[in-house]
């Protein structure tokens, strides 16, 4: 009985603890052409000295091939990190994503049309057809880690549901 316990524990536990965390989103699905940030060594020391995790909302417009047109990136201060927004790793690390954002190609989104494939690769033939007229906006949150294996943030929501009071 006990080697049963120990048995569940081992392979069960694991998997149904961190099945359910799956918030990364990798970057073959996202992107036809990828490359990650490259980050000078002396952030990434600094990071791991300060037991520190650093975010950034980057917000994207694409065109219809997938490439970026438009870019903001938005410092997450205080989550992780206690760096004033004057710090110059905030500079560094930004510089690092928009050099590698160059290169970045995102995929199509593309209408699912089922058992008609016909029509679905007709309405997609065109990217004015294609959901968000071709031209879709990321939201991305991105995180650096001078933590390894550890992260600020466990769960991530979107709300645009308000009500407006008078």
């Amino acid at each position: 009985m006990n080697y049963l316990l120990n048995l569940i524990i081992v392979i069960f536990f694991p998997i149904l603890t961190f099945g359910q965390f799956n918030k990364y989103e990798h970057p073959d699905k996202l992107f036809k052409n990828y490359k990650s940030p490259v980050i000078d060594s002396k952030i990434y020391d600094r990071l791991e000295t300060d037991d520190a995790i650093v975010y950034f909302g980057c917000y994207f417009t694409t065109d219809t091939a997938g490439i970026i047109t438009s870019e903001k990136y938005i410092p997450l201060s205080g989550i992780g990190n206690d760096y004033a927004l004057s710090d110059s790793v905030w500079q560094a690390l930004i510089n690092a994503i928009t050099t590698a954002s160059k290169k970045w190609v995102f995929k199509p989104i593309l209408w699912k049309l089922n058992g008609d494939k016909k029509a679905e690769v007709n309405i997609n033939h065109k990217p004015f057809q294609r959901p968000f007229t071709g031209r879709p906006r990321y939201f991305m949150i991105v995180e650096i880690s001078g933590v390894p294996g550890v992260s600020s943030i466990d769960k991530i929501s979107f709300i645009k549901n308000f009500t407006i009071g008078r």
